[in-house]
């Protein structure tokens, strides 16, 4: 973004002054080819004396990647390594977290939020994991601290300022996020994704491109890219059901409407058989329960809804030429896109 504000006038205010240093000192370019549950950088010794000592210490080094912690591990013990099979169905599962909740007199506006957490994983129908990635979006949590206070869950900002000190998470522009985003569905062969009220994620994701490229980008993912809905295959596969109906009837999960709720959190406590089940609301974290009521409605072989848009028509091929415009566009925007 052009003409940002000083430092100081950024992170100005008793919450963010004391992480200032620490927020833009982040700013690292990253390596796309690597946007995995991990956030090593491992680093060399400046004493090493000869080159044998400096070949044994990147041998450790490789050898350790791969063992840190990260937030889904909360949910999902041990992320499933295998090789890429072009053959399989793989599919982005995403979640976000916003910014730019506006109160209103009936209620909460959120048709014009703004993304600054984004986790996404890369999944079969089975609900294995086989990549996954959580970002904090520098655009909007650092250049846009006033905005940050409308967040439904602002009360989490110091605990993703601690989460990025200890590496946990990665910061990123959202240039940036979006590159490493298509990077992984180019790597995997990936046209479906999926979000649990995916018309929320879709529209908060095109909301953040446009403003902050002010509209010189207007669609978060690529020409046809295929979207799907856990919200409506669980309405279509698991509210039917007479035992999801006495759970929600027991503790009294039901809308002033009278209609059975179906939020990711619920449905979750059902499935897991965890009643004291609690959403963590954080991008990647609610992507490893949201992927498992997929796994779910799929595993009961039910016919069920899955595109978020039901009319949408099927997309023609991409000539070659609209291939290469893209990519062109994509390593280069500022000199193709104006």
């Amino acid at each position: 973004m052009e003409n940002k504000p000083p430092k100081s006038k950024i992170l100005g205010g008793l919450l963010w002054a004391q992480q200032a240093e620490f927020l833009f000192s982040t700013h690292k370019p990253l390596n796309f080819s690597q946007t995995n549950c991990t956030n090593i950088r491992p680093t060399i010794s400046q004493n090493l004396c000869n080159l044998l000592l400096l070949f044994l210490t990147l041998s450790v080094i490789l050898l350790s990647r791969g063992e840190g912690k990260h937030p889904a591990e909360k949910q999902e013990k041990g992320i499933d390594k295998m090789a890429i099979d072009k053959r399989r169905h793989y599919i982005l599962m995403l979640d976000t977290e916003t910014a730019n909740t506006i109160p209103t007199e009936t209620g909460l506006d959120m048709s014009n939020v703004l993304v600054y957490d984004i986790g996404w994983a890369v999944i079969d129908k089975s609900g294995n994991v086989y990549e996954c990635a959580s970002y904090v979006n520098r655009d909007v949590f650092v250049y846009e601290r006033d905005l940050m206070q409308s967040a439904y869950y602002a009360d989490k900002i110091p605990m993703y300022v601690e989460d990025l000190r200890q590496g946990l998470r990665q910061m990123a522009d959202l240039y940036e996020i979006r590159c490493a985003m298509l990077d992984v569905m180019e790597r995997y062969n990936i046209k479906t994704v999926c979000a649990h009220n995916a018309r929320f994620d879709l529209n908060a994701c095109n909301s953040t491109q446009r403003y902050c490229t002010k509209s010189k980008w207007r669609y978060w993912f690529s020409y046809g890219t295929e979207i799907w809905d856990t919200l409506k295959m669980a309405s279509d596969v698991i509210v039917p059901m007479p035992t999801y109906r006495a759970f929600c009837e027991e503790n009294g999960y039901k809308t002033k409407n009278g209609q059975y709720r179906k939020t990711a959190e619920i449905l979750y406590q059902f499935i897991s058989g965890n009643h004291d089940f609690a959403e963590e609301h954080t991008g990647l974290a609610d992507v490893m329960i949201e992927k498992e009521i997929l796994a779910y409605c799929f595993r009961q072989k039910k016919p069920m809804r899955k595109l978020l848009f039901e009319n949408s028509k099927e997309f023609p091929e991409m000539t070659d030429m609209q291939k290469a415009i893209m990519r062109l566009v994509r390593n280069e925007p500022m000199r193709y896109g104006e």
